[in-house]
């Protein structure tokens, strides 16, 4: 594990009056920011509503923040958890929760914040001896973001695919097992498998619930599930999601508020070779359990998962019309080999 700076100021410019601090937790400034920003794209633009939520889903997780003066201008998030690669695992370092305040934006102080982190990742890699490999999830249309990470040296390692699932009526179908620390052996080995195809996947995290069908022989078919919030009121994500959700489902209207737009978060997703129904049971009862009506998965479109997934029918013109795309941007640090790209990856955003 990659032991990171907390309580500790990374980078001053007394000229500026900039200092960037990272903390072990999230303040009160932090969380208020968080909650004001707008992320996404002109294609989708959104505010988080469950910040706190949200926010306990980052393990071991660095909060950045960028100050002038007294006042927060910028933030980045580094949130550790094991990653196992062709050559073994290493330290994953997710980085996420990138904003900078709208009156900030055009000085470059977004690229003094993200080359910041970096250097750090960089210099403390070398000076512990540890092999790491940092990721972050860009939205494929937002180019300026893409831009910026690869000039500073970070790379595509592949692309994911959001699928949204709609369930005007999900019931408990299937008595489903909560696995904790007790079975991580067995979420680890079906992890392993599901993923087998895959250039990065996860390691198992305690952090949230993880759901799951069992039988004799370990998992059939299984996910960590979290509710997420956003306010989607912008205007422009109008044409793309609830413009399809009219057309397609039209009794959604009665579940979609653009103002308040929850959906069950799923990762770590488990299916098994031979089960590609089992899904078909364990998703309504996820939903009813949760109170929600929307599902989404973040799935590499090349992986066996997904084909498994689709194979099942899990999938339909719905989640074709609301599909966002994913880049999956990469550095590794002491760590020389290189991660093969024809592989497809296992490893998404933890903050969503």
């Amino acid at each position: 594990m990659l032991t990171l700076p907390t309580e500790s100021v990374l980078l001053s410019d007394e000229d500026r009056g900039l200092r960037l601090v990272a903390r072990a937790e999230a303040g009160e400034q932090f969380r208020r920011h968080l909650a004001d920003v707008r992320f996404g794209t002109t294609g989708v633009r959104y505010r988080r509503l469950n910040i706190e939520e949200q926010l306990e889903r980052l393990s071991d997780a660095v909060f950045l923040e960028l100050m002038q003066d007294d006042r927060l201008l910028g933030t980045y998030v580094l949130a550790q958890r094991t990653v196992h690669t062709p050559a073994g695992p290493a330290a994953g370092i997710y980085r996420g929760l990138l904003t900078m305040a709208e009156e900030a934006q055009g000085q470059g102080l977004g690229r003094l914040l993200a080359a910041a982190a970096l250097d750090m990742l960089a210099e403390r890699s070398a000076r512990q001896d540890v092999a790491t490999l940092s990721w972050g999830c860009i939205d494929a249309e937002n180019q300026r973001s893409l831009r910026l990470l690869e000039s500073l040296g970070a790379r595509p390692a592949g692309e994911l695919e959001s699928l949204l699932v709609y369930r005007q009526w999900p019931r408990r179908r299937a008595g489903v097992d909560e696995l904790g620390e007790a079975e991580r052996s067995i979420v680890e080995s079906a992890l392993a498998e599901t993923y087998a195809d895959c250039a990065l996947r996860p390691g198992f995290e305690t952090n949230a619930p993880y759901y799951a069908l069992t039988d004799e022989r370990g998992i059939v078919a299984g996910a960590r599930a979290a509710l997420t919030r956003v306010d989607m009121r912008s205007g422009s994500i109008l044409e793309r999601g609830y413009g399809a959700m009219l057309q397609l489902a039209p009794a959604a209207r009665r579940r979609y508020d653009p103002g308040n737009f929850t959906y069950l978060r799923l990762s770590d997703i488990v299916i098994r070779e031979g089960h590609e129904r089992a899904w078909r049971e364990l998703l309504p009862t996820l939903l009813a359990r949760h109170d929600a009506h929307m599902a989404m998965f973040l799935l590499d479109p090349r992986s066996r998962a997904r084909q498994l997934l689709e194979e099942g029918g899990l999938f339909g013109r719905f989640s074709a019309a609301t599909r966002q795309r994913v880049i999956v941007m990469t550095q590794a640090f002491n760590a020389p080999a290189a991660l093969d790209e024809s592989l497809p990856l296992a490893v998404g955003p933890l903050d969503i």
